[in-house]
């Protein structure tokens, strides 16, 4: 024989723990309501993180395209002063050649005795 027990509160409990229900629902409820209100500022968030980062990135390939740019330009201007260096070193020596040939046209002029004289002064001081 099988005997079945059925229990029910009494008829003050019941009341009490319907209210407990409705207590810890409208908690649930409260509460799920901030975590979606986080939630939306969360994502927010997130999107303004997102599209600073695109920004940032894009700012970074510029920058990078920049940079390049200026090695190119950086480069093109160390040839530039090498070449510069150059033909102030061949200016220079083409300006004492044309002072010593100014000179040589000098002693030239000179008539025979002083240009030999000249000659002589030039070879002991080489000596």
């Amino acid at each position: 024989m099988t005997i079945i027990a059925i229990v029910t509160p009494a008829a003050g409990q019941d009341a009490g723990y319907h209210e407990r229900l409705r207590k810890v629902q409208a908690d649930l409820k409260a509460r799920n309501s901030a975590l979606e209100q986080q939630l939306r500022r969360e994502r927010c968030a997130v999107e303004f993180h997102y599209q600073q980062r695109q920004g940032l990135e894009i700012e970074v390939r510029m920058l990078r395209q920049q940079l390049a740019d200026q090695g190119q330009t950086i480069t093109a201007l160390r040839a530039e002063a090498e070449q510069a260096e150059q033909l102030q070193d061949q200016l220079e020596a083409r300006d004492r050649e044309c002072e010593e040939l100014r000179h040589a046209l000098g002693v030239a002029r000179l008539p025979p005795e002083s240009r030999n004289n000249v000659i002589q002064l030039l070879r002991e001081t080489a000596a």
